[in-house]
């Protein structure tokens, strides 16, 4: 994750390219987001490039369990927004935590209101980069391990 690694080209590629999307996220995620705990929004065309990243801070504790206070639907009218990711920063955990997994689920509720693209949901911490699984599929696989969320 190092936003100098980002190729020349990368304003033209879907920010769901793999080889690009832990760089750039790391490009528009401050350090200060990351330790304050903020979610983004990355509001991007039909290709799935961004247009713009949004900050939206939250008040202290929010990240944890501030879901609702975000509402993804009212993102509905922006005409040129065709797609999103949703991105929460924060420090604590180097792993998925069942804030992350709610924060996603949130989105992807909010989102299926509307006609935007929900294109996933990503952790960003001040070293990792971790996309948030489909809160089902993770739930499944820790059942499976035995793992509690």
């Amino acid at each position: 994750m190092d936003f100098d690694q980002l190729p020349d080209d990368w304003t033209t590629r879907s920010i769901t390219d793999p080889e690009i999307t832990a760089d750039a996220l790391d490009l528009f995620v401050s350090v200060r987001d990351r330790l304050d705990g903020t979610i983004y929004v990355l509001l991007c065309d039909e290709r799935d490039c961004v247009i713009q990243p949004m900050a939206i801070a939250l008040p202290p504790g929010a990240i944890v369990d501030g879901q609702e206070r975000v509402p993804f639907q009212n993102f509905a009218h922006l005409d040129l927004v065709d797609s999103m990711l949703v991105v929460v920063a924060r420090s604590g955990h180097r792993r998925i935590t069942a804030g992350d997994l709610a924060w996603r689920e949130a989105a992807q509720r909010g989102l299926a209101q509307t006609s935007i693209r929900f294109l996933g949901a990503y952790v960003v911490t001040p070293d990792r980069c971790m996309p948030i699984p489909d809160p089902g599929d993770y739930r499944a696989a820790a059942d499976a391990s035995g793992i509690a969320v």
